[in-house]
């Protein structure tokens, strides 16, 4: 079993059947929603095409940089890889998508 392999098996096993890893967190909760003070969830408004995204990979869970928004389509995301200008074949939900934060503190940035 390869190193990628590997390590998703050791995410699978912290995550157990709760979905919560050893520190209690739960992974991809509550991504892309806003909660108001009575904890009833509003949805964010849809990113407009062209904002610079990270997307979710869906084998670890990890977030992915260098995408961006090619368009909303019935409340999903179809996005392009930025490198090489391809659209990704797949649309994405909006708790997969969310807008890239710039890193900071980096001698290159």
């Amino acid at each position: 079993m390869g190193p990628v392999r590997e390590q998703a098996a050791t995410v699978r096993e912290q995550m157990g059947s709760t979905g919560e890893d050893t520190k209690g967190h739960r992974r991809g909760m509550n991504v892309g929603v806003s909660q108001d003070r009575d904890g009833e969830e509003e949805p964010q408004a849809m990113l407009p095409a062209g904002t610079h995204v990270e997307v979710r990979n869906r084998y670890l869970g990890t977030w992915a940089r260098g995408f961006e928004v090619v368009a909303s389509v019935d409340g999903t995301y179809e996005v392009r890889r930025i490198s090489d200008s391809s659209v990704m074949p797949d649309v994405f939900k909006p708790e997969d998508v969310r807008p890239s934060r710039r890193r900071q503190g980096l001698w290159w940035a």
